[in-house]
C-alpha cells in the first residue's frame, strides 16, 4: 500500500513539471511582441595630444520597445599617419584636417627616436 502511494506521487510529480523550468518563468512567453534593437553610435570624437591623436568613443545601447535597457562604451585611437579609411566618414574628414603632413612626420620621428 505504501509503495503503490509512493509510485502514485512520483507519477504525479512527474506530469506536473513536463515542462523544463525555464518555460514556465515571467519573460518567455513566446507571444509577446517585444521589440529588441541594438543601436551603435560615435558618440565623442575628440583631438589629442601634441600629434593630434583622433580619439573615437562608441556607445553601443540596447533597447527593449525604445526603452533603454544597457549600454556601453569603446574607445579606439586613429594616430597620425595611420590608415583611417575604415573609419566613418566624420572621422575621416577630422583625420584629413588635423593629419598634416608636418604632424605626420613629426609624429613618425618621434616614434624613431624611442625605439
Amino acid at each position: 500500500m505504501l509503495l503503490e502511494v509512493l509510485i502514485l506521487n512520483s507519477r504525479l510529480h512527474t506530469k506536473q513539471h513536463k515542462q523544463p523550468y525555464a518555460y514556465r518563468t515571467v519573460g518567455t512567453d513566446r507571444s509577446n511582441n517585444m521589440a529588441f534593437s541594438k543601436v551603435i553610435s560615435e558618440d565623442k570624437i575628440e583631438i589629442v595630444g601634441e600629434f593630434k591623436a583622433v580619439q573615437v568613443r562608441t556607445r553601443t545601447k540596447v533597447l527593449e520597445d525604445g526603452v533603454e535597457l544597457s549600454s556601453g562604451y569603446h574607445r579606439h585611437v586613429v594616430s597620425a599617419g595611420q590608415d583611417y579609411s575604415g573609419e566613418s566618414a566624420e572621422v575621416q574628414a577630422i583625420c584629413a584636417v588635423v593629419h598634416t603632413d608636418e604632424v605626420v612626420a613629426a609624429y613618425l620621428a618621434s616614434q624613431e627616436q624611442g625605439e
